[in-house]
């Protein structure tokens, strides 16, 4: 435990301290927490900051912190970083691309179709007139599922895709984005 001493982390994570006694088996668990509940409590505090930016469509769906079981369903590392791209707004959409511009919000419409609509997820998945067909694949496989998907509004739907553990959904899913030539 004398490394820990040395640490800046101590002084940095509150109730640490009391836990450099513990041997190691049990100081691991402990740190462990103390280090989680620390993450959680400032993503928490810290949220509305990032709303408007970056973090904008993960603040959305992003419920709990852990493990995301799509990574274990999802077998092809392709289709998985896909499904991460969009869920973490590292893709590019227009959205993203005219935030790294500096083009104002109300700008970064989409090239794909002329509608003037702004060119983000819910757009991409939802609307895009350029899509009409894939989308229509897409939604077939979903109906064949869950029946009422289309009761939801668009919002509700991109958190219902993007929080589903459903293997035919997410297969039709990663379909939706190569046929679109996601990137």
């Amino acid at each position: 435990m004398v490394w820990i001493n040395s640490l800046y982390i101590k002084e940095k994570i509150p109730g640490l301290e009391k836990y450099l006694s513990y041997n190691s088996s049990t100081f691991k668990p402990h740190c462990k927490n103390i280090i989680k509940d620390g993450y959680i409590l400032w993503c928490k505090k810290n949220a509305s900051v990032y709303s408007n930016g970056k973090l904008r469509c993960y603040l959305l769906f992003k419920c709990n912190f852990g493990f995301e079981n799509y990574l274990s369903i999802v077998r092809s590392f392709e289709h998985r970083k896909n499904i991460t791209k969009l869920r973490i707004s590292a893709h590019k959409l227009q959205i993203e691309v005219g935030r790294y511009q500096g083009t104002l919000l109300q700008n970064r419409v989409c090239h794909g179709c002329n509608t003037g609509e702004i060119d983000d997820e819910i757009h991409y998945l939802f609307k895009c007139v350029k899509f009409t067909q894939e989308r229509a694949e897409l939604n077939d496989q979903i109906t064949l599922i869950c029946q009422s998907i289309n009761n939801l509004d668009d919002n509700n739907r991109l958190l219902w895709i993007l929080n589903n553990e459903n293997s035919i959904i997410l297969k039709a899913f990663c379909q939706y984005m190569i046929k679109t030539g996601f990137k």
